[in-house]
């Protein structure tokens, strides 16, 4: 462009050098003294030639060469093309005199067009055709609609495709089937049942998850659950009689105590369709363990004072797939409720591990076996939407798991004298209780 512009003003300056040295030649010949070129006072006549002298815009030339001038001057009587020339900006508005007036390049393109956010009046149509993208769609004000307002309910997620949340759950668990732990030595009685003696109280954990919005409606997730308190202890300060096998009761004790602890840890990692906005469908795989350890001391007087134990352990490793559903029962602007509602069949791994011992005695008994196991869950989620990022969550969760291996149980099907067990899968466990939960989606 620089170039374009030397070159032109020096065309200029040459041309206006050319024309002062042919007007300076022109005055110095003979005849000269009358104007040079045709003028009001002096119109020039009409030849066959040539268009109108009159229309010359430098006057008539004088001399020898006038009458050929004019009838070849192919330039008589054209106006120059810059004869009161306009600037490109004459008569415009000034794009910048008030904030309502218009750019003088056109609508903006972009991302930012006017109907794609939302600063066009209601109802009126994008210049660029249907808008795309989750910030596309309008409240019914005309103002930008939010991202959860402004997409359907089934694209609702992709305004923010990443979701962390971290939960503390309190949770109570069911104890076992009724199992014959300590007895009355005179009478047989029971004195602790494993039913009705070792109760669970409210155990905290924690759960974290993290899912992804991928592509149109479909979303993967990652949850996994802890929890390693539930801790029940009896203590027995009367004299009574330790059962460890299916022989029954075996060490006399002066005073004993029984404690029960359980622990649970599970993984899942689902794949997520939104249906619509009011329901999605989920299928998964989920892997998780289940630890249970029952352990008896207590004081015996045999000859001299010694300790007697008895340490009863199962271990449940299940692997499986699981299909569910979630469904939002109520939206009421930023108050949410969803129920979410799972069910696998998974395939148990258990081994279990035995030992009783005092000052004479060592016996151990092992075994292990594969069971089906079925895992049923439900939960209630009450959200409430902090900021356009942050959400809390307030949730319950019931869980009922069956066929399983929980350790009083298994002293039934335990003999020491050959060091093998049968191992009762047979067992179930339901866990239930509330949580509150921060989530961040980005």
């Amino acid at each position: 462009m620089r170039t374009i512009r030397s070159h032109t003003f020096r065309l200029v300056i040459l041309g206006t050098i050319v024309a002062l040295a042919v007007d300076s030649t022109e005055a110095q010949m003979p005849g000269s003294g009358a104007p040079a070129y045709p003028t009001t006072a002096n119109p020039a006549p009409v030849t066959p030639e040539g268009p109108s002298l009159s229309a010359g815009p430098y006057g008539a030339p004088q001399g020898p060469y006038a009458a050929p001038y004019m009838a070849q001057n192919p330039y008589a009587g054209l106006q120059s093309p810059y004869a009161g020339p306009q600037s490109p900006y004459s008569g415009q508005p000034n794009p910048y005199a008030a904030p309502q007036a218009a750019s003088p390049y056109g609508p903006p393109p972009g991302p930012y067009a006017p109907s794609q956010n939302g600063y066009l009046p209601a109802g009126e149509p994008s210049p660029f055709g249907t808008p795309q993208g989750p910030y596309a769609p309008q409240a019914a004000d005309g103002n930008p609609a939010a991202p959860e307002q402004a997409l359907s309910g089934a694209c609702a997620p992709c305004a923010h495709p990443w979701s962390f949340r971290a939960d503390e759950v309190f949770l109570q668990r069911s104890t076992t089937r009724s199992q014959s732990l300590f007895v009355d030595p005179t009478t047989g009685a029971d004195v602790l049942n494993s039913q009705t003696g070792l109760n669970f109280p409210v155990a905290a954990g924690f759960q974290v998850a993290a899912s992804r919005q991928m592509v149109d409606s479909w979303s993967l997730e990652v949850r996994y659950l802890q929890l390693d308190g539930w801790d029940a202890n009896h203590y027995l300060p009367d004299p009574s009689v330790m059962v460890t096998d299916h022989t029954g009761p075996f060490f006399p004790m002066d005073y004993a105590s029984a404690r029960y602890t359980s622990a649970i840890y599970m993984g899942e990692l689902n794949v997520r369709q939104q249906v619509n906005e009011w329901w999605a469908i989920l299928a998964g795989f989920r892997m998780g363990e289940l630890d249970d350890r029952y352990l008896a001391t207590g004081q015996e007087t045999f000859l001299v004072p010694e300790t007697a134990t008895l340490s009863t352990n199962a271990f449940n490793h299940l692997y499986g797939f699981q299909i569910g559903a979630d469904v939002k029962l109520l939206d009421a602007g930023p108050w949410k409720l969803n129920m979410v509602g799972k069910a696998g069949i998974y395939d148990n791994a258990i081994s279990q591990d035995s030992q009783r011992q005092d000052l004479l005695i060592n016996d151990r008994a092992q075994g292990s076996v594969n069971q089906v196991a079925f895992l049923g869950e439900a939960d209630l989620d009450l959200s409430y939407q902090i900021n356009s990022h942050l959400w809390a969550h307030f949730t319950y969760q019931a869980v009922w798991l069956t066929g399983v291996a929980l350790a009083p149980e298994q002293i039934a099907g335990t003999d020491f004298a050959s060091g093998a067990t049968a191992i009762d899968s047979g067992g179930s466990l339901f866990y239930h209780g509330g949580g509150v939960a921060f989530e961040v989606r980005f």
